[in-house]
């Protein structure tokens, strides 16, 4: 393992280290490495600096309620599109140091996902029914394979779903890592997947064969041609082809540019002033520190997009309630699909998914459709300072092809 005690929570073993967090050593990788880190990595630097480090640390002393002992707070974990905590962390913010915007020198959604298991599953039936209709399809000629990392014996039909799905995720693969060692591979159904878990494993997939390595994978709903969802794969791409460089590149360019980032100064200054005055109001109350942070963060980012901010601290405003939609889809999204396990079954929308998605995606659609309705008949207006939703519209972006970059 790469740190000792990887599973406890010690944030203290990061105080004296030089683990690079930006991903060039592999071994830290919050944004990402290789051809797909993150483009956003030189704001998310910024915000967490001026955010966290600038301000709630520094002027205000965070308290637990009921005067709970920090040593017996609930640390544990649950699975989901990131890993954070199972239980949102409620502090009592109190005001340590008269508060001044310091110069900008110095200066998040709980998306649980249910992991796969037999227990519960509404899959597991048909994952039976399967296996004697697919059995002839699995039969390979040793011959024809290339060779494969080690990894645990994988059962016909379902491959090692059963012995991933019972615990999180990232504990089982850890253990299974010990025994077949930091490149191994599994099968989920008919999918293989090698996992890297070490930084040695990890550059040569994200820096030595990033170009062959580097596409990621869509899942069936958003890759049925035709249908509503299909143009979010424009914002996702499942190869790092002439496509998923352009979009890249209006991200990094408008968005995440040193030029573009440096311009927004003020603005960042501006909503962290805002938040500071939020918790100032709410001093000696209890409050869910990670949906505060969020709706600054969010409002940073809503600014660039198309120059107005999208909620308040009271979840009000006009991208009122689009957090849980965001998150709704996202968890429904990412509820694994027979289509993606078993290939064959690339027609068939068995838990019917598609339909599932569709009412929440145009809740997340008409949020801002309004914004951008109303922006292509003001396009011209000089006085108001270019945003993201502008050079969408300049390089001839449609209203079905701005959504999913917006999302």
């Amino acid at each position: 393992m790469l740190w000792e005690d990887p599973l406890s929570f010690k944030q203290e073993r990061f105080l004296d280290s030089d683990v690079d967090f930006r991903g060039q050593d592999f071994e830290l990788l919050p944004f990402g490495a290789g051809r797909r880190m993150c483009p956003g990595l030189p704001l998310g630097i910024k915000q967490v600096q001026l955010i966290v480090a600038t301000y709630l640390i520094h002027s205000f002393e965070w308290l637990l309620p009921n005067d709970e002992d920090p040593l017996l707070l609930d640390m544990n974990e649950k699975f989901g599109i990131t890993l954070q905590k199972d239980q949102h962390l409620l502090l009592i913010p109190k005001q340590k140091m008269i508060i001044e915007l310091y110069p900008s020198s110095i200066a998040d959604t709980s998306m649980n996902v249910t992991p796969l298991s037999p227990e519960g599953s509404n899959l597991f039936f048909p994952l039976v029914v399967l296996s004697l209709i697919s059995f002839i399809f699995i039969k390979r000629l040793s011959s024809q394979r290339s060779p494969l990392p080690p990894g645990p014996y994988a059962w016909p039909i379902v491959g090692n779903l059963f012995q991933v799905g019972k615990v999180l995720l990232h504990v089982r693969l850890a253990s299974l890592a010990k025994v077949h060692g930091p490149l191994m591979s599994i099968r989920l159904g008919q999918r293989l997947l090698v996992i890297a878990s070490s930084p040695a494993a990890a550059a040569e997939v994200l820096k030595t064969h990033d170009r062959t390595l580097s596409g990621r994978y869509v899942s069936h709903p958003l890759r049925v041609k035709g249908s509503k969802l299909h143009n979010l794969a424009l914002a996702l791409y499942d190869e790092s082809d002439d496509g998923w460089r352009s979009v890249r590149a209006i991200y990094r360019r408008e968005l995440f540019s040193a030029k573009a980032i440096e311009s927004q100064v003020e603005l960042r200054e501006k909503k962290v002033r805002e938040l500071m005055h939020f918790l100032i109001s709410k001093e000696g109350e209890t409050i869910k520190i990670r949906e505060i942070v969020y709706t600054a963060a969010f409002n940073m980012l809503s600014n660039m997009l198309f120059s107005m901010d999208f909620e308040d601290f009271e979840g009000k405003g006009i991208g009122e309630g689009m957090r849980q939609y965001q998150t709704k889809y996202i968890q429904t999204a990412a509820v694994p699909q027979l289509s993606d396990l078993f290939p064959i079954l690339g027609t068939w929308d068995y838990q019917g998914m598609y339909s599932k998605l569709m009412p929440i995606f145009y809740q997340i659609c008409a949020a801002w459709s309004d914004i951008v309705k109303e922006r292509r008949k003001t396009n011209m207006d000089v006085s108001r300072r270019r945003d993201f939703l502008d050079a969408l519209i300049e390089k001839g972006f449609i209203d079905e092809q701005i959504n999913p970059l917006l999302q």
